[in-house]
């Protein structure tokens, strides 16, 4: 056991020192120059032994290029634990996707000087790794403006369309990247236990009505949000426990089946603002709609949409928002995790 936890830290030691990196800043290349940081910081990003079970169960992997999506916060208002956590994140993806990979950063352009010194250090530690990727950064402002003129294409007042996209953001992403078929999301303060690769095959699964894939949310969350809505609709589903609730979506991984998102008529009629208006009207939100209750409204109203991916791919911390015994109705999760939800367990000082 000491000789294979021996040879996993050499396999470690052996990656961190290669792989290129080209950043893309609105189509620039971007080149830098980067001072070494000590290794140990991706060390304690990988607690896992490096072959797992579901490498023998899942199938073999295509050969098309993995895009994946995340969105930060203003990093010139984050602390240093955020960007080393930022770090971590972008380091364990990298080095676990086994995949030749592009990694899309939207962030406020404000973010840009501190997020270019966290690829510089990446950058140094992880040279000339054998799969290629790239990342590519573009900022929030620009994001949300193209999203808004492709809104406006569709009849929408450009004004009403940027709130819009600001509002549901993930949601309308395959209206800011029109050249992209599919991508994942995952928000960057998950730990990653496992290569992205197999998540990205659960594509593999979707039928032809599937435009979105996620987890399930594993908290009351909608059943507290609902209450008034469930007053009127008592034998309504939604937001109960599994197996027989709908207890919503969690947005912290999506699979975005972004050309069939592009074309589907449904879909491109319930992101218009007078459909997001009824959702509201209809399960009497009193707070203005964020990308989890879209996508729940979503996997409501036409459920044929959404491809409910198994617990182990966004495994939720318990909060201490809702009782103990409550959540144990929601979360029954067995197993291994492979990517595990610590948003709410992190220190809000850490994120922003």
């Amino acid at each position: 056991m000491a000789l294979r936890r021996m040879n996993f830290k050499l396999f470690i030691f052996l990656i961190i020192t290669s792989l290129s990196l080209v950043v893309f800043y609105n189509n620039h290349t971007f080149k830098v120059n980067i001072v070494l940081v000590k290794p140990d910081i991706i060390n304690s990003t990988l607690k896992f032994q490096p072959e797992t079970l579901v490498r023998n169960t899942l199938s073999t992997p295509s050969l098309s290029t993995i895009n994946l999506v995340i969105a930060l916060p203003d990093l010139s208002k984050t602390s240093p634990m955020a960007l080393e956590k930022l770090q971590e994140f972008l380091q364990t993806v990298i080095i676990l996707t086994r995949r030749e990979l592009h990694i899309h950063v939207i962030t406020p352009a404000s973010s840009f000087t501190n997020l270019s010194e966290v690829i510089r250090i990446i950058n140094e530690l992880l040279n000339d790794w054998r799969y290629q990727y790239k990342i590519h950064v573009r900022s929030l402002e620009t994001t949300t403006k193209d999203i808004a003129k492709e809104l406006h294409k569709l009849g929408e007042d450009l004004e009403v369309a940027e709130v819009v996209a600001e509002h549901i953001l993930l949601s309308t992403l395959h209206l800011a990247f029109p050249d992209i078929d599919k991508a994942l999301y995952v928000d960057w303060t998950m730990q990653i236990e496992e290569d992205l690769t197999h998540l990205y095959e659960m594509f593999s699964f979707f039928n032809s009505s599937h435009l979105v894939a996620a987890v399930h949310q594993q908290t009351p969350k909608y059943a507290k949000m609902l209450q008034l809505y469930k007053q009127k609709h008592p034998l309504s589903p939604f937001g109960d426990p599994p197996p027989n609730g709908k207890p919503g979506i969690n947005t912290c991984v999506l699979l975005l089946h972004m050309s069939r998102m592009r074309r589907q008529d449904v879909y491109k009629d319930m992101i218009r603002s007078s459909a997001l208006r009824a959702l509201q009207a209809k399960y009497q939100l009193e707070k203005e709609m964020d990308d989890a209750d879209f996508l729940s409204f979503l996997s409501f109203e036409h459920p044929r949409c959404v491809y409910i991916l198994s617990c182990h791919w966004n495994f939720q911390l318990k909060t201490e928002e809702y009782t103990e015994k409550a959540e144990k109705k929601y979360q029954q999760c067995h197993g291994h995790k492979f990517l595990v939800n610590n948003r709410d367990s992190i220190d809000s000082s850490v994120l922003y």
